[in-house]
């Protein structure tokens, strides 16, 4: 067995009453949601390659007028934050009885029961994680735990005891290096700007069946799309210079990395780089509170020349679609009717395109 733990993956269920008051729909018996296995379908995986994480859950306790209504309870699963394997965003897990969102600082994918869970009711969670770098195939604990958190309001109170003895699991598993030599050694990685540009260049000391670049920019450090492909030297043992040049950054901050792509298929990511281009007028688009729970004040926008504003949750869906009155600089908008979770808002006008996170609050 190896002895050394370098990554920690972490799944916690919270449990938790709903806000509106569901009295009428809860037993007075104790239901109890229970983890009942967690585990990896591979001990160790290569680099780039994938994993399943398994989880299972059942609805215990109590006896047949167990009922937890929907909403009444969430699911979260943290990833590593060292960044040896995680996941690319909340489509990455199955567990059809929770509605899953993914956040991207706190690398936890966070799920809310959308259905009633009775007595016994029981199901599996599933989640494909990549591993990403290598640990010489250490075997890492992973671990689930369940929490109860009342609620003030009461309503479900009486659904739930805390006082269970199966609310935790633990899984194992390890990164290995894909071959026994990097396929590219990627010795230099820079972003810097050119007036309104972006230069990016980048060295290689010595490339195997390389057959290029995919050049990925992000505007909230999360998600990423490919702007440029730079096609490379195969393989070489020479030192090896690269460049590119983005035309369209996004104002405000864009972040940058390479994805490097073996002939095969394989691929790996650099590490990534950021530059910062500001509004070309009037100062930065501004927006308090964040976390928000009703309203937000947003300043700066006729400054900006932005001319409409689209909230997207965490899986990209478009959520809402704000016309901006062009005549006045500082606006308030309702956010009441937003579930929490983590957004996206998108300041659009002419060539400006910033995208800014937000933190929604319910109570």
């Amino acid at each position: 067995m190896m002895t050394t733990l370098k990554t920690l993956i972490s799944a916690t269920v919270i449990s938790m009453v709903a806000i509106t008051s569901m009295s009428a729909q809860c037993a007075s018996h104790d239901c109890n949601p229970a983890l009942n296995g967690m585990e990896f379908t591979s001990a160790c995986i290569e680099t780039n390659s994938t994993a399943t994480t398994e989880i299972t859950w059942t609805m215990g306790g109590g006896d047949a007028t167990c009922l937890a209504p929907a909403g009444s309870w969430n699911i979260q699963i943290s990833l590593p934050v060292t960044g040896q394997y995680g996941v690319e965003n909340a489509l990455t897990v199955d567990g059809p009885e929770f509605d899953w969102t993914y956040d991207a600082d706190n690398f936890s994918l966070n799920g809310t029961s959308n259905v009633d869970m009775n007595w016994l009711q029981s199901g599996m969670i599933t989640v494909t994680v990549t591993g990403y770098f290598d640990t010489g195939c250490v075997l890492t604990a992973s671990n689930a735990n369940i929490f109860i958190t009342p609620n003030v309001l009461g309503g479900c109170t009486q659904a739930f005891n805390n006082q269970t003895s199966d609310d935790n699991a633990t899984a194992s598993l390890g990164i290995e290096i894909l071959d026994a030599g990097l396929p590219v050694d990627l010795v230099g990685f820079t972003a810097k700007r050119q007036d309104e540009n972006a230069l990016l260049e980048w060295t290689t000391r010595a490339e195997v069946n390389n057959k290029g670049f995919d050049i990925q920019r992000s505007e909230d450090g999360a998600r990423y799309e490919t702007i440029g492909f730079v096609e490379a030297q195969g393989s070489t043992a020479f030192e090896n210079h690269y460049s590119f040049v983005d035309e369209s950054p996004a104002r405000g901050i864009n972040y940058y990395r390479l994805k490097q792509i073996d002939n095969n298929g394989d691929f790996t990511h650099s590490p990534v780089r950021q530059l910062s281009f500001d509004s070309p007028q009037g100062g930065k688009i501004r927006f308090s509170p964040n976390p928000v729970i009703d309203e937000i004040e947003v300043q700066n926008l006729t400054a900006n020349k932005i001319e409409t504003i689209y909230i997207t949750d965490d899986a990209n869906k478009l959520i809402r679609t704000i016309q901006v009155d062009a005549t006045q600089d500082r606006h308030k908008y309702d956010l009441s009717e937003l579930n929490s979770g983590v957004y996206y808002v998108r300041f659009v006008g002419g060539t400006n395109v910033i995208t800014e996170k937000l933190i929604k609050l319910s109570f």
